[in-house]
């Protein structure tokens, strides 16, 4: 029960990351014309790509944990 809570905590912070990521995304996207953005737009995208990689394997770690635990 104790890891299930902990899986849980740690998938809902993944996802609160990925939306500040998301946001942080839009506003320099906005920006990319006048400030030149593009490669830290760039590094970003990566970012989000591994963190949504991250996340999906985390849900799968979780679905299996409790399909374990039925």
């Amino acid at each position: 029960m104790k890891q299930k809570k902990q899986l849980e905590s740690e998938l809902q912070e993944a996802y609160s990351l990925k939306r500040q990521m998301f946001t942080h995304y839009e506003s320099l996207t906005i920006f990319q014309d006048k400030r030149g953005f593009y490669g830290q737009i760039e590094e970003l995208i990566g970012l989000i790509d591994a963190l949504e990689s991250t996340i999906y394997n985390r849900e799968i770690s979780f679905k299996r944990f409790r399909n374990a635990m039925r």
